[in-house]
């Protein structure tokens, strides 16, 4: 019954596929959205937004060519798709690659061969439409792992996610996890990964990793703290430089203190509204993601040569590293 249902379906829903209209977005479109606007995160947010509904879309349809060849979902099984990375933190831009997790009511062989059918569609439609996977992630055929699938795809039953956050017992890992966003199939399926204790003293992991943090900012950023005709550092990776630390920095409050946020901008306006930091704070952090953003966008995310800068972008640059300095500080204090 099933099968025959998902036939009748294929027809219908195709023609809504057919008809949808293909809107591209380019980096310069984007930029100027931001240029005509104040407030950027309204304009980052409502691109992620689109683009949630397009790999949405993508899913749907790859699922529908599967119906239409004879190939099911296995019975009684159900499968749940969410977002990790730029898109689970809604700050992700045009060249942003895309990373996602699969979640599946039971992991059988079966199940397993769906999957690998599915992908191989579903790699298919993402590069015709421009989007591309983690470089060091899945590419085909698909391997068979309970655990990570290189850095793109983690297939799990909701047991194995919780096992696998368990074990590994890291803020980086247990942050991309517990931070993603689900986007498509069993919503049930996939809050179950986060119904169950997981016992795990998020106070002392993000203290012992937090300290690499810190260290990479010192490294990477101290260096950019210069006189203007210091020659030592010529280049500057906004999203190294900005974009990560701030946001690595608020991931690491959103873990200590087990907030839940969807996206970037939202755990910043929520970091203020528990008191977990000031007015003034959450102004400034709000603006070196932005910053960050949309430096990242009119330099088509390349590196960029300190010397071409003039007084006010260079003092500009200047005062938002030094702000990420104080606030490494405020979060080593808490932490």
């Amino acid at each position: 019954m099933r099968k025959f249902i998902s036939l009748l379906m294929v027809t219908f829903v195709f023609f809504i596929f057919k008809s949808e209209a293909v809107c591209i977005i380019s980096g310069k479109m984007l930029f100027e959205q931001m240029e005509r606007k104040n407030d950027i995160s309204e304009v980052v947010l409502e691109y992620n937004e689109y683009l949630h509904g397009k790999v949405r879309n993508l899913v749907r349809s790859a699922q529908i060519e599967l119906v239409s060849k004879m190939i099911f979902i296995p019975n009684d099984i159900n499968i749940s798709f969410y977002f990790l990375g730029s898109l689970a933190r809604k700050t992700a831009l045009v060249f942003s690659d895309l990373e996602f997790g699969i979640i599946v009511s039971e992991k059988t062989d079966s199940v397993r061969e769906y999957i690998n059918n599915f992908m191989q569609i579903f790699y298919k439609k993402l590069k015709k439409e421009g989007i591309v996977m983690d470089e060091n992630g899945w590419h085909p055929p698909f391997i068979k792992d309970s655990g990570w699938v290189g850095k793109t795809i983690f297939l799990a039953t909701p047991d194995e996610f919780i096992k696998f956050i368990q074990k590994k017992k890291k803020p980086r890992i247990i942050g991309s996890l517990i931070q993603s966003c689900f986007f498509c199939g069993d919503k049930k399926l996939y809050d179950k990964c986060f119904q169950k204790e997981l016992g795990i003293d998020f106070h002392k992991c993000v203290k012992e990793e937090f300290y690499q943090t810190k260290k990479y900012i010192e490294t990477k950023l101290k260096k950019l703290i210069v006189k203007e005709n210091n020659n030592k550092i010529k280049n500057i990776d906004f999203k190294y430089h900005i974009t990560k630390p701030v946001e690595e920095l608020i991931f690491y409050l959103a873990q200590y203190y087990q907030i839940s946020f969807e996206g970037s901008f939202d755990l910043i306006k929520k970091l203020e509204s528990a008191n977990y930091i000031s007015k003034e704070q959450r102004k400034k952090l709000r603006e070196a993601l932005s910053y960050g953003i949309k430096k990242r966008l009119f330099y088509d995310d390349k590196d960029v040569i300190i010397s071409k800068f003039s007084k006010t972008e260079f003092s500009c640059l200047q005062n938002h590293i030094i702000f990420i300095f104080s606030f490494l500080s405020f979060v080593e204090s808490i932490i």
